[in-house]
């Protein structure tokens, strides 16, 4: 199983939706992996008390799309930090915490995760190892 956990830097002066953008973009771009796990807080600014009403959203509001989305397009499942909640590569939530202090756990069937991969093109037939500046392949996955 490979799982990539991001650390996303947080700016006060970044709106809600530029972060946002930028966290799906980071997730998008782990195409491959099994896991991508992203900090807490991370959607509401961290530290920035001031503008957390601001920024709330609903459990099922942009955030949450943006980053069903991001899991889809990469096809990996996902923890996106604050609210804990595991998605499948399809952006399905299957397991979700509430507000109170829990433990969300979440069954991934490794097969379901490899016949997703296997039905996606852009995961299929992907290349990784390329070392920059270099015609060498570390290692490589799919047809080529």
């Amino acid at each position: 199983m490979r799982v990539s956990m991001i650390q996303l830097a947080v700016e006060a002066s970044e709106s809600a939706d530029e972060r946002r953008r930028r966290a799906a973009g980071a997730v998008r771009s782990r195409a491959g992996d099994d896991l991508v796990v992203l900090p807490e807080l991370w959607t509401a600014g961290a530290w920035a008390y001031d503008r957390w009403d601001q920024d709330a959203e609903p459990l099922d509001g942009p955030t949450a799309e943006a980053m069903s989305a991001a899991a889809r397009h990469a096809g990996t499942w996902l923890h996106a930090g604050s609210t804990s909640t595991v998605a499948d590569p399809w952006g399905e939530v299957l397991a979700e915490a509430g507000r109170d202090e829990q433990a969300v756990t979440a069954d991934v069937d490794m097969a379901e995760v490899l016949r997703i991969r296997s039905a996606l093109p852009v995961l299929r037939d992907r290349v990784l190892g390329v070392a920059p500046g270099s015609r060498t392949l570390t290692g490589a996955t799919g047809s080529r």
